[in-house]
């Protein structure tokens, strides 16, 4: 058995774009770009995380290193804080 016989079969795309849509009647235009406008909507939510994960790591690598001292003297401050 092929390992590729385990995988799930991939569909065929529904919509091909600039594929001819002369033939295709009002309603089906209707449902193509409404299909359209939901795999836009889709790629515009990925893009969204994709940017927000890069802010994300973007912003926690500015502090890459806290010496042992800063730590210590972080701690100190706490404990009087905390009093």
């Amino acid at each position: 058995m092929d390992s590729d016989d385990l995988l799930p079969a991939k569909k065929a795309p529904q919509i091909l774009l600039g594929e001819d849509i002369s033939a295709f009647s009002a309603h089906e235009l209707e449902q193509r770009i409404a299909a359209l406008e939901a795999e836009i909507a889709r790629c515009r939510l990925a893009i969204s995380a994709r940017l927000a994960t890069k802010s994300a790591a973007e912003n926690s690598s500015s502090v890459s290193y806290l010496s042992p001292a800063l730590i210590f003297t972080a701690g100190i401050a706490r404990s009087f804080v905390n009093r």
